[in-house]
């Protein structure tokens, strides 16, 4: 057993001083729930920046915004008083944040759900091990997690999105600069895209859903399965397998689309 599995096992075995827990322990998980509202000023930007757990945001018809954080520790209800939720203007954005102190191996997590008023930008949204909801927001969205979905639907503006192993689905938004994933799906309307757009992911099928009057080129790669467009005007200029190049309108910007081992399926967006 080398050194770091013994401080492990001594935590565990609360035989080392300041340990409130560990994963995998008997003790229940102590949890609570904090509820925070705020005025949002005009032209503020909402950023959330989460350690681990889910976020849902969405838009409503209301004046304030609304951040319910359901805070839960494996160390025990005792370590929730080192579960910190705060929310703090700066230079024209309003960021909602966890913060951790004290020192635990134990697994500590926040889910939120934040309601804010229609119109609302959001910028960033972090978090880990958590899946992220966002709904009929403003704004250019980015959105970074690990192993946990992200949905994307109703944004008044261009998303990126970035997680692993789970899947990313943006219905209507203004655009697309970035979806990656690995080992997962990826679902997308394409209604525009920055000059250089990236779509891609590992093992799992992309199905996109293009803008036909949409100026772009196609760049559309898989391996050991195929390349399905359909409904589209593209003027194709490579073709093999595997691997798709054309043109949809006049052309200009680029969409570079990559996955493995799985298809690849375009289809036209019309507006709902």
């Amino acid at each position: 057993m080398d050194v770091k599995q013994i401080v492990i096992a001594l935590a565990c075995t609360g035989m080392l001083a300041g340990v409130s827990g560990c994963i995998g322990s008997n003790q229940p998980p102590g949890m609570e729930t904090v509820t925070l509202t705020s005025p949002i000023q005009s032209g503020y930007v909402v950023d959330i920046q989460n350690t681990d757990g889910d976020v849902t945001i969405i838009a409503s018809n209301t004046s304030l915004m609304s951040v319910v954080a359901n805070k839960t520790s494996y160390a025990g209800k005792d370590d929730l008083k080192n579960i910190n939720v705060s929310i703090h203007p700066t230079n024209g954005r309003l960021t909602i944040q966890t913060t951790l102190t004290g020192f635990s191996l134990s697994q500590r997590s926040v889910d939120y759900i934040i309601t804010v008023p229609f119109n609302t930008k959001v910028g960033t949204i972090t978090t880990r091990d958590g899946a992220v909801m966002v709904s009929n927001v403003s704004g250019d969205v980015t959105v970074t997690s690990t192993k946990s979905q992200i949905i994307m639907r109703d944004i008044k503006g261009y998303v990126d999105a970035t997680t692993t192993n789970s899947r990313i689905e943006v219905i209507r938004s203004a655009g697309i600069k970035k979806l990656e994933t690995t080992n997962s799906g990826i679902t997308a309307d394409v209604s525009d895209i920055t000059a250089i757009t990236r779509i891609t992911t590992t093992n799992s099928a992309i199905a996109l859903r293009i803008r036909p009057t949409l100026n772009v080129i196609l760049d559309l790669q898989t391996t050991d399965s195929g390349i399905q467009t359909s409904g589209l005007s593209i003027n194709i200029t490579t073709s093999q397998e595997h691997y798709l190049v054309g043109t949809l309108g006049a052309g200009g910007s680029r969409l570079i689309v990559r996955t493995t081992n799985s298809r690849i399926t375009v289809e036209p967006l019309f507006s709902s």
